[in-house]
């Protein structure tokens, strides 16, 4: 019963923020399978059964939730043009890519930069940076914290 509890939540969740979704995947005994945001319009139940419905002329795909280890939810963030404290500076993220544009940095200046993992390590720095994009693309999703020349600004890739 608990576990169909937290499947009706995980279902509930999806349908009330679908919007945000970018994968949803769901890891059953026989492996793991994504779906794309668009692709799954519901999650039913039929007795021991969850079903996802898809869009489109696509087939429901149906797990017993005997089988089920757990569905997970991703999320691409995104953001423009967020000033950090009282500089000139603004941070925008490309959605889903890990690219980092830092815009209102003063031309020939340098800057010590570093973004840091949620655990304080550094996954990037430059004490020689001068305004060109910060590639994370390689670094798991996650909370990470970025510092320009001791202004912090924390972010969600």
């Amino acid at each position: 019963m608990k576990k169909k509890n937290l499947l009706l939540f995980a279902a509930l969740a999806l349908s009330a923020s679908a919007g945000a979704q970018e994968v949803v995947t769901v890891t059953s005994t026989d492996g793991k399978k994504e779906f794309d945001k668009g692709q799954i319009t519901t999650f039913t139940f039929d007795g021991p059964a969850v079903i996802l419905h898809r869009s489109g002329n696509q087939e429901p795909e149906e797990y017993m939730m005997s089988d089920i280890v757990e569905i997970t939810f991703s999320l691409a963030t995104g953001f423009d043009n967020v000033k950090m404290g009282e500089t000139n500076i603004t941070v925008s993220a490309e959605r889903g890519t890990g690219i980092l544009r830092i815009n209102g940095t003063e031309p020939g200046k340098i800057y010590n930069v570093a973004v840091y993992d949620a655990a304080g390590r550094i996954v990037w720095n430059d004490k020689q940076w001068q305004g060109q994009t910060i590639d994370l693309s390689g670094k798991p999703a996650g909370v990470y914290i970025l510092n320009i020349n001791n202004t912090t600004l924390k972010f969600r890739k």
